[in-house]
């Protein structure tokens, strides 16, 4: 950089120069004039000089002139493509209008009236690239995102397969940490990994209780059991479900190879995208006439509580139930097992009002 700068004020002295010897030699009046008679009359200098003060004056606008059209040619060079700003179309505006105002500038002969054009040619086409530039990336959003590191990420190595899908960070079982490491890593190498994380996420997302999973030679049916209700899920071939099975194992600290014998495991997973920190998991495998049963127990699956209304409860039920829980009298929750009692009796405790009511559970066992 130092050295083009050197360069750069070599040649313009050098241009000065001549302009100045031409301009001597063409235009100026002989120094000293031999009149027909009486004394010679001395007209001018003897020429062939420079006025510092102006050429002082000049450099000052030309050092800084030079770091502004470097800082937009590298900024051209570099998002000219993202902006749709042409790098040869601004250089030439850039130094061409600068070029032409030197030349005007050395040339006309009042130089502090054209000396004012030498400033505008510096400053002013640097200045409305900034204008358009910013304008540019103010009105487009991809325009930002790609200038704010999108186009680094665009042009990064593509993500693994296994880090594709929900973002759920599976903690495998096993008290060893080397031990956990290696069975993430085996279920990670599974093609169906994936998919699993989609199943797990699924699952919690439809606050389910539990996951069956039934492996028969032909296929693997799904479902899922939300509130005591089962709900199907799509069917899987062995080609797909068969590697799913085998990550599951892996974490949950089972056999793969064992189909027929009951295995039950546990292992724990995070999701910060849906603020589950620690969930829980426990897988129960077990070889049956027409296959494998594997059942899938979502232990801790969310972080809060629902109210009536995320239950599905609507709004003129939700205010008679609570008309009914703050006012004399008994209001009874009941449901048969496995039917969504427990989260119903916890959206009802939050919508009583308990400084003023008692509520009290009763478990009732071996009824038919």
């Amino acid at each position: 950089m130092l050295s083009r700068l050197l360069f750069c004020c070599v040649a313009l002295l050098a241009t000065l120069w001549l302009v100045d010897a031409t301009g001597a030699q063409q235009l100026w009046p002989p120094a000293i004039e031999e009149p027909s008679f009486g004394n010679p009359r001395q007209n001018r200098g003897p020429g062939a000089y420079f006025a510092w003060y102006k050429i002082v004056a000049i450099v000052l606008v030309y050092l800084p002139w030079t770091l502004f059209a470097a800082r937009v040619n590298r900024d051209l060079l570099k998002w000219g493509n993202v902006l749709g700003m042409s790098v040869s179309n601004w250089n030439s505006l850039i130094v061409g209008s600068f070029v032409l105002a030197f030349f005007l500038t050395i040339t006309i002969p009042w130089f502090w009236a054209s000396y004012p054009l030498l400033v505008i040619a510096a400053i002013l086409p640097p200045y409305l690239y900034r204008v358009i530039r910013k304008g540019k990336v103010k009105s487009s959003d991809t325009i930002r995102f790609q200038m704010q590191g999108g186009a680094a990420l665009a042009n990064a190595a593509p993500p693994m397969q296994q880090d594709m899908g929900p973002t759920i960070e599976f903690i495998p079982a096993g008290e060893d940490a080397e031990l956990r490491k290696k069975r993430l890593i085996l279920a990670r190498q599974s093609p169906s990994f994936v998919l699993l994380k989609e199943l797990i996420a699924r699952a919690a997302e439809s606050r389910a209780d539990l996951v069956m999973l039934d492996y028969t030679q032909g296929g693997v049916a799904a479902r899922m059991q939300v509130d005591g209700a089962w709900h199907l899920l799509p069917n899987l071939d062995r080609e797909t479900g068969d590697p799913l099975l085998i990550s599951l194992k892996h974490l949950a600290g089972l056999n793969p190879a064992d189909r027929k014998t009951r295995q039950v495991g546990t292992l724990r997973y995070k999701w910060a995208e849906k603020a589950i920190k620690s969930a829980g998991i426990e897988v129960t495998s077990q070889g049956i006439p027409t296959g494998e049963r594997v059942i899938v127990k979502l232990l801790a699956a969310i972080s809060r509580q629902m109210n009536l209304g995320e239950l599905g409860m609507l709004e003129p039920m939700q205010q008679a139930l609570k008309d009914a829980l703050n006012q004399p009298g008994i209001v009874i929750i009941s449901s048969p097992p496995q039917m969504g009692l427990t989260s119903t009796w916890r959206a009802a405790l939050q919508a009583a009002d308990r400084m003023t009511r008692d509520c009290v559970a009763i478990a009732v066992e071996g009824l038919a």
